[in-house]
């Protein structure tokens, strides 16, 4: 699969409505590791109990130990969240952006692990990117043009006023 860096507003749009929240929070718990060896620091990420996020200072906000660090908070957050709140219907989009954040901070940390791969992790198998990171699938015009298609995912529609959404199988 090829190199990306940074998700294209198709694929935000495709994982904030069918990513699954606990999948995300399950693969950075397995993930984290690349983060740091500090036993201590990683159970307390882990389960949300961090008091207050580590500090980056500016001068190392792209470096490796800067994203390390952009790493635990972002688990630390997401979990923390994921506590407050039962319903996570609420708050998962939150949790899901937390995630693609994660992602990108640890493509450029490790290069072996890929953004799209990682985000794969946390979709159905009904909707994954493809090598191209792209969801090609049955989609119909949100504007209601009566337009339906296959085609990528939220791209323009033909009438030049809707997106193409994906159809679920049941509708």
């Amino acid at each position: 699969m090829r190199a990306i860096y940074n998700y294209i507003p198709q694929q935000e749009l495709l994982h904030r409505d069918y990513g699954q929240v606990d999948k995300c929070i399950d693969v950075m718990c397995d993930l984290i590791h690349h983060a740091t060896d500090d036993a201590d620091l990683l159970f307390q990420a882990k389960n949300g109990l961090l008091k207050r996020e580590i500090k980056v200072p500016d001068a190392e906000f792209s470096s490796a130990s800067g994203r390390k660090l952009f790493l635990i908070n972002i688990l630390n957050n997401s979990v923390s969240l994921k506590n407050q709140f039962i319903d996570t219907s609420a708050i998962g989009i939150y949790i899901l952006a937390y995630y693609r954040d994660f992602t990108f901070h640890l493509s450029k940390i490790d290069k072996q692990l890929g953004m799209i791969e990682l985000m794969n992790k946390t979709l159905p198998a009904a909707k994954q990117l493809d090598e191209n990171g792209e969801y090609i699938g049955l989609c119909r015009c949100n504007m209601n043009c009566g337009n339906s298609e296959t085609v990528a995912a939220y791209s323009k529609c033909k009438c030049r006023k809707g997106m193409m959404k994906p159809v679920e199988l049941s509708q």
